[in-house]
C-alpha cells in the first residue's frame, strides 16, 4: 500500500475521490435522505474543483512520471459531468 501511494499522484487520487463523493450526493439525497440536505451548488462547484484537480494532476503526472493517470482522467470526466448535468438546480 505504501508503494502504491508513493508512486501515485495524490492530487489525482483526491480529485477522483472528490468527484465520486460529489457524484453520489444527489443519489444519497434522493434515495436515503428524503429532505434537501445538500444544495445543488455543492455538487456543481465540487465537480468543477475535481475537474480542475484532474487537469492539474495530468500535467503534474506528465512532468514527474508518477502513476495515476486514470484517476486524473476519471476526475476530469466525472467533474465535467457533475458541473454541467448534476449541478443544474431544478
Amino acid at each position: 500500500m505504501k508503494k502504491f501511494l508513493k508512486e501515485t499522484s495524490g492530487l489525482a487520487i483526491f480529485g477522483f475521490f472528490l468527484a465520486v463523493c460529489c457524484f453520489s450526493m444527489p443519489f444519497i439525497e434522493t434515495f436515503i435522505i428524503k429532505h434537501s440536505f445538500f444544495p445543488c451548488e455543492v455538487v456543481m462547484y465540487g465537480g468543477g474543483a475535481a475537474a480542475l484537480m484532474g487537469i492539474i494532476a495530468l500535467f503534474y503526472i506528465r512532468k514527474t512520471g508518477l502513476k495515476g493517470r486514470w484517476f486524473a482522467i476519471l476526475a476530469v470526466v466525472l467533474g465535467v459531468f457533475e458541473f454541467f448535468v448534476l449541478g443544474v438546480c431544478i
